[in-house]
């Protein structure tokens, strides 16, 4: 009888050991599955509007009392203006101004030797040469490069423009 009580302890034993294993596994995996970073929280790398939002209102509640530091002047960029070109008018470029030709036969003409900046195609547009309607141009300098309709455009060219430019009609000035 001693000899089934033996056998009895180690199959208990047994039990018992593999109960605390399968406890001991299940525990680790809890343990696991909480070291996930909460969606929305500082330990989440992607982050919600929500979460981004209450930072932003954390932060600005604190600044309340003092005002924001003042940021360097700046122009504001104008909105764009759409112009329409007749032939014989020419539309001068002014610093930093951008142009975009929408329809029609239209050259460029620079007075510097230098190129129109085609930002679309990558290339400088030199004097005399085509420019491809819907391409963005750039315009570097003040008053030294521009554009106008070709010898064969016979109606309204129509273009869009940002920031400073002159229109300039073969009678002078418009």
């Amino acid at each position: 009888m001693a000899k089934g009580k033996c056998n009895s302890i180690i199959v208990y034993a047994s039990i018992l050991a593999a109960v605390l294993i399968i406890v001991a596994a299940a525990d680790w995996r809890a343990d696991a599955g909480s070291a996930q970073p909460v969606p929305g929280s500082v330990d989440d790398p992607l982050v919600t509007k929500s979460y981004v939002e209450r930072l932003i209102e954390e932060k600005l509640s604190g600044r309340a009392s003092s005002p924001p530091p003042s940021a360097p002047s700046t122009p504001v960029a104008s909105s764009w203006k759409v112009e329409v070109l007749k032939p014989g008018m020419k539309l001068v470029g002014g610093e930093g101004a951008f142009v975009i030709v929408r329809n029609g036969d239209v050259v460029a003409f620079s007075t510097d030797g230098n190129g129109i900046p085609d930002l679309t195609a990558g290339v400088d547009i030199q004097n005399g040469q085509k420019v491809e309607p819907n391409h963005l141009l750039l315009f570097p300098r003040e008053g030294t490069r521009g554009i106008t309709p070709g010898p064969k455009q016979t109606g309204d060219v129509w273009v869009v423009v940002q920031g400073r430019y002159t229109i300039v009609e073969t009678g002078g000035q418009r």
